[in-house]
């Protein structure tokens, strides 16, 4: 896509260099001349233009041309600028060519298929157009002046490739476009006075090996593009405006990147498609720029120092191998850095990050299972981990905020722990379909006024932690929740918790609870927008949640509030069986079903149905649940029945007139009526047995 692109880049800059007319051309009149050269009279052809100079010189008659020459600076009075294009186009008998100074630009072709020459002087040249040397086979060597200013849209020394000395006068500035392109050239050595290279200057030297790259400030795209032989380079710290492009294009033999001591930022594509295996950045370097080692297909590890604060997108794109990644004390990152970095599996995310882009970080790194994030960390910026394969998630309790998109589309996520964050923004968990269950910590304060949990449709479990004041909006939306408790600290749902949750069957709210939504002002649900028609509200009596599901018609029942027993005290007889009366409060709470259990069994085994069976002699406690309210009876076993004087089963008014008679003195009891008898255990019957027969009888006192 990027060459496409840099293609279409060229053939509209020709087309619009075609549309201009040559801006010193005056009209189209031809003039011919001739003029003896190494003692052979040659014609020539030419133009003027409006300052009556001579422009597009052209020989008429290039095979007259023999061994070294001087291109003529005046003809017929007139000053020579230019020379037009094919003006010495094969040229045979042509060894050396000499431009004047005057002329300062020379047009496509003008040398083309020279086989013999040998030496070019290029004077005071400024403007050289495509082809200009292309088949000129025994050039070998060529000094570029340093008043060229601009060069062609394609390729000066076409196919020259045993040219292989090139060198550049001190004081040129710039290195026009495809200058050197296709030569043979096998070292260059760029003047400290060259801040510049435009675009494909050396593209497809294949023999150059060697690049000293001066005090280069700006570089441009596809410069050293298919330099096959180019295995190392040092890049200078002077080098801070990098390409849109990759510079060194598909140069796979490349492996050897070093960046000069002082280097402050890695520019633009700068390592783009190269050959490196690892690569030692700078501690000086604050900044990498985009696409700096895209495509960097042998690329393993990377160490960012902790100087670099800020890298910037698709720094690392395509990199297939990288598998080792330090992020230093990175603040700031940019989207798609690592796309398409399938061999990456864990990366920790340093505390000192701030900033991450509008979009994926790690995009489609979906073997990127393991990310860690260090304690200290404060937020985790948006979109840092989404479409990652991270399987579980621990939020460190130093994070406070999550941004929004930030594990969008994690596919395999199925755990996470929310530490202790306080604000979450919308969709940080859409489309994480293997996420099942979720605990919302007590800290959560803040939510968007919008999804979360976006088509979450597998989470079905989100429980609340206890401490929670208020069950923010959104929180709930859109996902697969059957069932929620709210906890005994809630003090308010906020609108749209529990907007779309179709799957939603039963809600437990408890009486802490006094604000839902926007009730009673508003005249619609704002609590369970589209709600499924088999959603039941668990609440309690007069409860604002009762009156909540009353006012909008939503199911509801009425949750129990308590237990009551006939007895809190049973006093059994080995191999007793009694039955515990038990009421649920309110009435309305009837229905359900109180669970019983024994604290010990081999005492007082109890059904289902509070039966209680006396089993051996002790105490213990019946224990009744329903819902969440938990009340108990005491039962005492021994082999008397305490209060029960004659054995029948009962404490009643007999059992009182006879502990009476037993006081007077006409009744005797046996030792086991007087452990029965004496209910306070001081170990005699007395009048303070008798008392208490009395108030039990008149349900003032228990035993």
């Amino acid at each position: 896509m990027k060459k496409i692109k840099s293609l279409l880049f060229i053939l509209i800059a020709i087309l619009l260099i075609i549309s201009i007319p040559n801006s010193i051309k005056a009209d189209d009149t031809k003039y011919t001349t001739s003029s003896v050269i190494n003692g052979r009279t040659i014609q020539w052809e030419y133009q003027l233009n409006d300052s009556n100079e001579i422009i597009n010189l052209k020989c008429l008659n290039s095979v007259a041309l023999y061994g070294d020459i001087t291109i003529p600076s005046t003809l017929d009075g007139k000053t020579v600028r230019s020379i037009g294009n094919n003006g010495f186009v094969e040229s045979s008998f042509l060894t050396g060519v000499t431009i004047p100074d005057t002329i300062k630009e020379i047009d496509y072709s003008a040398f083309k298929d020279c086989k013999f020459l040998t030496r070019v002087d290029l004077g005071r040249i400024e403007k050289l157009s495509f082809d200009v040397f292309k088949g000129c086979d025994s050039l070998t060597s060529i000094e570029i002046p340093n008043t060229l200013k601009e060069s062609a849209l394609s390729e000066v020394f076409t196919n020259c490739t045993n040219l292989k000395h090139i060198t550049f006068e001190e004081g040129l500035t710039k290195i026009p476009q495809y200058l050197c392109a296709t030569t043979g050239i096998e070292e260059v050595v760029i003047p400290d006075s060259v801040k510049e290279i435009d675009y494909r200057a050396f593209k497809d030297c294949k023999s150059l090996s060697r690049v000293d790259l001066g005090n280069l400030e700006t570089i441009s795209f596809d410069v050293f593009m298919g330099c096959d032989s180019l295995q190392s380079i040092v890049i200078p710290n002077t080098l801070v405006n990098g390409s849109d492009y990759p510079i060194f294009t598909d140069c796979i033999n490349l492996t050897n990147i070093t960046f000069e001591e002082g280097t402050t930022v890695l520019a633009a594509n700068i390592c783009a498609t190269t050959g490196i295996s690892h690569i030692t950045i700078p501690n000086t370097v604050v900044k990498i720029e985009r696409e700096a080692f895209d495509g960097c297909k042998k690329l393993v590890s990377i160490t960012i120092p902790e100087s670099v604060k800020d890298i910037e997108y698709k720094a690392f794109y395509n990199c297939t191998l990288l598998s080792n990644v330090d992020l230093g004390r990175i603040e700031k990152l940019s989207f798609d850095i690592f796309k398409g970095c399938d061999s990456l599996e864990s990366i920790e995310i340093p505390n000192t990050l701030k900033e991450s882009a509008s979009s994926e970080v790690f995009t489609n790194c979906t073997n990127l299972k393991h990310i860690t994030f260090e304690e200290g960390l404060t937020k985790i910026p948006q979109y840092l981990c989404a479409t990652t394969g991270i399987e579980e998630i621990v939020i460190p309790d130093s994070v406070k905020e999550i941004g929004y998109c930030a594990f969008k589309d994690c596919k395999s996520l199925s755990n996470v722990n929310l530490g202790k964050i306080e604000t979450i923004s919308f969709d940080v968990f859409k489309g994480c379909s293997s996420l099942e269950s979720i605990v919302i910590p007590k800290t959560l304060k803040n939510t968007p006024s919008s999804e979360i949990f976006t088509n979450c449709t597998n989470l079905k479990d989100m429980t609340f932690e206890e401490g929670i004041t208020k069950i923010p909006k959104y929180i709930c939306t859109s996902t697969g929740v059957e069932e929620i408790i709210i906890p005994n600290s809630a003090t308010q749902i906020e609108y749209s918790a529990f907007k779309n949750c179709s799957k939603l069957k039963k809600i437990t709210i408890p009486k802490s609870v006094t604000k839902m939504g926007f009730y009673p002002s508003d005249s619609t649900d704002t609590v369970f927008n589209n709600h499924s028609s088999d959603l039941t509200i668990y609440c309690y009596k007069d409860s604002v949640a009762h009156k909540y599901a009353v006012k909008y018609n939503i199911n509801y029942v009425i949750l129990p509030e308590d237990i009551t027993f006939n007895k809190s005290v049973f006093n059994l007889k080995l191999g007793d069986i009694l039955r515990i009366l038990a009421s649920i409060l309110p009435d309305e709470a009837a229905d359900f079903k109180i669970t019983w259990e024994s604290s010990d069994p081999t005492i007082v085994s109890v059904d289902e149905e509070g039966n209680i069976t006396a089993n051996g002699n002790g105490e213990v406690q019946i224990i009744a649940t329903v819902e969440n309210i938990v009340k108990q009876v005491v039962v005492f076993v021994r082999e008397y029945r305490l209060g029960d004087l004659n054995d029948d089963g009962f404490t009643n008014i007999t059992d009182s007139t006879l502990i009476l008679k037993y006081l007077k003195g006409i009744e005797n009891f046996t030792e086991e009526q007087i452990k029965a008898g004496d209910l306070n255990f001081d170990g005699t019957i007395n009048i303070t047995d008798y008392t208490m027969y009395i108030k039990y009888l008149k349900g003032m006192e228990e035993f």
